[in-house]
């Protein structure tokens, strides 16, 4: 393939149905104009009103033309001074004439004159679950200068408390909107004096699910672990048809004649009540 040459400079995208005009600059000319097909063809284009007039008349309507060819080292003000001019002199920024919705470097016509206010920052109350300080900042910016917590986080954490959801704390910090802070709720115990209801059956705190959710389960299961552990606890495998006995110092050392986890069914259960490759299996 031959070397590829940028063309730096305006450009104009035209609608031959009633010449309305689009005006742009880039310094890679022929791959801008690929970039414009590709999101107006797909209807992602941010240029809304030549999104618009793309959709009514359809792709064959357009043509792409240079207007104007310049130095590829300059800066963006330099480009959108001769962008400008183009601008000005089709008066594509107005909607009669063209397809730009502002000025080169300028705020979008349809904002510049709104007055609408910056929008307020939001308030925050940051309690510290272990030492019970809290603290009343503005913004999530003032957040991050306070207790280190970045700005993306802290929309996270203090999601969960809407609606006093279940207890997320980073760092040690749990994050509540003030608008949805309640002085009487006691925050740092709350997820450790709740109440649930948990598959088997009964209440417990907090400490307790979690201990039986992820440390024993049940008490029965509870016991099967801890005999799982007996590593060193020697079995007996005895064959119910030809009466063989076989020893293992161990319960891995058996994996060489039957399954593991096999083996451990039959352990933890009944001894008879189920059996492996014809063998009952019991701890010595």
């Amino acid at each position: 393939m031959g070397k590829y040459n940028k063309v730096a400079g305006i450009y104009v995208i035209t609608n031959i149905q009633n010449n309305k005009k689009y005006v742009g600059h880039s310094k890679d000319i022929r791959k801008r104009w690929d970039s414009h097909k590709h999101d107006l063809r797909r209807n992602i284009s941010k240029h809304v009103h030549l999104q618009a007039a793309w959709n009514l008349y359809g792709e064959q309507f357009f043509t792409f033309s240079f207007l104007e060819l310049m130095q590829l080292g300059l800066t963006k003000q330099q480009y959108e001074e001769v962008e400008t001019k183009w601008v000005l002199q089709f008066n594509s920024h107005l909607p009669e004439y063209g397809y730009n919705s502002t000025l080169p470097g300028s705020i979008p016509l349809d904002k510049k004159n709104t007055n609408r206010e910056r929008r307020a920052l939001a308030d925050y109350i940051c309690i510290n679950s272990l030492s019970g300080e809290i603290l009343h900042l503005s913004g999530t910016k003032a957040v991050k200068e306070a207790i280190f917590i970045s700005p993306n986080k802290v929309e996270d954490l203090s999601s969960y408390w809407k609606g006093k959801g279940r207890r997320k704390s980073l760092h040690g910090w749990m994050i509540v909107k003030k608008d949805e802070y309640n002085e009487s709720f006691d925050y740092i115990n709350y997820k450790k004096d709740k109440v649930i209801n948990y598959k088997y059956g009964h209440k417990a705190t907090w400490k307790d699910y979690h201990y039986n959710t992820y440390v024993k389960k049940s008490p029965e299961e509870y016991i099967k672990r801890e005999d799982r552990n007996l590593k060193r606890v020697s079995i007996l495998a005895h064959n119910i048809e030809t009466g063989e006995e076989r020893v293992y110092s161990m319960i891995k050392d058996s994996s060489k004649d039957f399954l593991v986890h096999k083996v451990y069914k039959c352990i933890d259960n009944e001894y008879g009540k189920y059996k492996h490759r014809g063998y009952y299996f019991k701890r010595l």
